[in-house]
């Protein structure tokens, strides 16, 4: 039985994306998806700023408001150690696109989680593994 989550009829290519064998959805797709079905607002809310102390992790939180009265709130971090090479200044816009993103799932039903939540340094999706390597020592 194919346990894959199924997505909204919206969500299709090109806000689908599969990497390393796993389906993703585009933040882009999410939140077009929420303005389809009344998306009124999104506010954003830093809880902590990266710094030496706390391993340089930002964690922001993100509430999502749909018509009808209907709040979802959701949130995201990032840090040097699970963002791409290149990204790691960028931490606090990286926390907060994955804390907006997982609200606007929270808001569509969209269990499928978007590639921006998902990165990781290698470019692999949480919980995937790298491949094995020969040790660089020769060892």
């Amino acid at each position: 039985m194919d346990k894959t989550p199924i997505l909204p009829s919206a969500l299709r290519p090109p806000f689908v994306v599969e990497r390393h064998g796993r389906r993703f959805v585009l933040l882009a797709g999410v939140l077009a998806l929420a303005h389809a079905r009344g998306l009124e607002a999104i506010e954003t809310e830093i809880l902590q700023l990266p710094d030496e102390r706390n391993g340089h992790l930002a964690v922001v939180k993100a509430t999502v408001r749909l018509a009808g009265g209907r709040v979802f709130t959701a949130h995201g971090d990032a840090s040097p150690q699970n963002v791409n090479r290149g990204m790691e200044t960028m931490v606090v816009r990286l926390a907060e696109a994955r804390a907006i993103a997982r609200a606007l799932r929270l808001a569509t039903n969209v269990a499928v989680a978007t590639l921006e939540e998902a990165e990781t340094p290698a470019g692999r999706p949480t919980g995937s593994r790298p491949p094995m390597r020969p040790s660089q020592t020769g060892r």
